[in-house]
């Protein structure tokens, strides 16, 4: 075991032993080797317990631990792998269970952060890979940079993002593109349950509102970091959940007691109907031309039909914004 890593790797477990194995080999795979990596079993009903258990006796950098009560979901998986990290790590990154790194992943968050001491996290791209990893199609994961001005969210080309740049949506699909500095995530208080799946979202606006004068996060640009695995199992999928705690994080800074008071709460305000809805109208407005373009009719009215949707609720969101 390395006694005074800098890097804490928090991977927490829930019936992943399909693609547990090509995680650990990513994570093996660094060519920056000073980290420790903590996998977290929140209550599997597979193998992978035990295969984490393995992993560790094979590599002195792993440590398995299970999570207290069963299956309490990722953010308090999450919590209890930053709870047992290295008190010397000086960063910590959570990779889920089914996505893979690049070999120079860690030597690129790493290196960036040392450089700019003024950032709290550093983060980097994705590509999309099936069950089987294979990349799939780049048009269908657009670009996220959008930022609130003038109570209006618009586009942003800005590399630097603060809590207006955040908080029109994650710009960040998985948490193991980010790395952040330790003592901010503790100051920060880790990962909220109550807003599972969206905790990492909720934790980075809550960096982004640091009081010591580092709210900010850094785009790194060039080649992709890791492969996200999109496959029927994982939690991107279940967009009624999704949504629910989506829209659970705005009422978080709408409120004007929150950290930040009424300037935070008014950017939550003009950011709402964008995140909940505009940019999926967006989004299915432009599948539907593709559809049609493609011959597909009937794929397109559907996605006109829900962008419809989308488009009546944003409006909905904007007039009850206006009146409250």
């Amino acid at each position: 075991m390395n006694r005074f890593p800098a890097i804490s790797i928090i991977t927490p477990l829930y019936n992943g032993e399909r693609f547990l194995p090509e995680t650990l080999a990513s994570v093996r795979a660094q060519v920056f080797t000073d980290w420790e990596h903590i996998l977290v079993d929140d209550g599997s009903t597979d193998r992978s317990g035990e295969m984490a258990q393995v992993a560790a006796r094979a590599d002195a950098r792993l440590r398995a631990l299970a999570a207290c009560g069963g299956n309490g979901g990722v953010a308090r998986a999450r919590n209890r792998g930053l709870a047992a990290a290295s008190a010397s790590s000086r960063y910590v990154i959570f990779l889920d269970q089914d996505d893979v790194w690049t070999p120079d992943a860690l030597e690129r968050l790493f290196r960036h952060l040392e450089a700019h001491p003024e950032a709290c996290a550093a983060f980097g791209t994705a590509r999309r890979i099936d069950a089987h990893g294979n990349a799939l199609p780049e048009e269908t994961l657009p670009a996220v940079n959008f930022v609130v001005r003038q109570g209006r969210v618009v586009p942003s080309a800005d590399t630097r993002r603060t809590f207006a740049h955040l908080i029109p949506m994650n710009p960040i699909p998985t948490p193991g593109l980010c790395l952040m500095r330790a003592e901010a995530v503790r100051a920060a208080g880790g990962l909220d349950p109550a807003t599972a799946p969206c905790d990492d979202w909720d934790l980075y606006l809550r960096l982004s509102l640091s009081p010591d004068g580092k709210g900010y996060l850094d785009a790194l640009g060039g080649a992709p970091l890791l492969g996200w695995r999109l496959h029927g199992g994982n939690a991107s999928h279940d967009q009624q959940t999704l949504r629910r705690q989506r829209r659970r994080v705005y009422e978080k800074f709408l409120d004007r007691a929150a950290p930040g008071g009424a300037a935070v709460a008014a950017m939550a305000r003009a950011a709402m109907p964008f995140g909940m809805h505009d940019f999926d109208a967006a989004l299915c407005r432009t599948w539907g031309t593709r559809a049609l373009g493609a011959g597909r009719p009937a794929e397109a009215a559907r996605y006109g039909l829900r962008a419809l949707r989308h488009a009546l609720a944003g409006a909905r969101l904007r007039a009850q914004a206006a009146t409250g």
